[in-house]
């Protein structure tokens, strides 16, 4: 196994066939925007727009949706494990998670030393804060990383406190929808121990 967060580079009318091409298994028919595939993500040159809704300002480029990302890891993207060890720590590389995926990551199953069937792989997000896409990172957009991964800063749909672009979330009710390592699928609830849940986010906790 191998997995990375792919950088498409600077946004192309010529991919637009690409970057609209909608894969109905990349989609959850409960996601608040349901009807509309496509949608416009936001800048990072508007300073409208940020994590708590970096779609506040629509782009001009469209985007296919998804709701299916990547598990960064308990940190968030902001934070830095230089050591890639699960710990944060100074000086450290930028979109460098203790999950499973993050920037030019590679990660054989071995790496995952929590094991397999304890360790969420990928994590499902409503489209309700703002827009989650498939193509990979493109750093135009604003929060351009959270668009292909989330993390374990909050539990999922945020409520212990406003939940953010980052976080999972979902419409169906209490709780959210996991890929686990090795395959297998669970449904998380809202109230889970937050934790727990950032240790079921980081590869190689130790818990």
């Amino acid at each position: 196994m191998s997995t990375g967060i792919v950088t498409t580079g600077s946004i192309s009318a010529t991919s637009l066939s690409v970057r609209e091409a909608v894969i109905p298994g990349f989609r959850c028919p409960s996601d608040a925007s349901s009807g509309s595939a496509t949608f416009l993500p936001g800048a990072a040159s508007s300073s409208a727009n940020d994590h708590l809704g970096p779609d506040k300002v629509p782009g001009s480029s469209s985007f296919a949706r998804s709701n299916y990302l990547g598990m960064f890891g308990s940190n968030g993207w902001e934070d830095e494990d230089h050591n890639n060890d699960g710990t944060m720590d100074e000086p450290g590389e930028p979109y460098e998670g203790n999950g499973i995926f993050f920037a030019n990551s590679r990660m054989p199953f071995r790496h995952v030393t929590d094991g397999l069937s304890q360790t969420i792989m990928v994590g499902e997000r409503d489209s309700r804060i703002g827009g989650s896409i498939w193509i990979g990172m493109v750093a135009e957009l604003a929060e351009p990383i959270g668009r292909v991964v989330a993390h374990g800063h909050h539990p999922p749909n945020g409520t212990t406190e406003l939940p953010h672009f980052g976080d999972l979330s979902s419409r169906h009710p209490r709780g959210t929808n996991v890929v686990y390592a090795d395959g297998h699928c669970e449904f998380i609830a809202d109230s889970i121990d937050l934790l727990v849940y950032q240790r079921m986010c980081s590869r190689n906790e130790g818990n």
